[in-house]
């Protein structure tokens, strides 16, 4: 699930387990969607589908 934390609201969702094509499937539903980072569980398979330089622990965001 893909939340826009500023507007409270879903942005877009994707059923499945949180395997690897779940998660790609989700992401190439919201990537035209522009934020400033992605907040997960670091989940292993968000590492390998989200950029680099966008991904964050959500224990770690807003502690910048």
């Amino acid at each position: 699930m893909h939340i826009n934390r500023h507007r409270q609201e879903v942005v877009d969702f994707a059923l499945g387990c949180r395997g690897y094509k779940t998660g790609l499937k989700l992401f190439n539903k919201i990537a035209d969607v522009q934020c400033q980072a992605y907040a997960t569980d670091d989940w292993k398979v968000y590492g390998q589908i989200l950029p680099s330089g966008k991904h964050q622990m959500s224990y770690l965001w807003g502690s910048e």
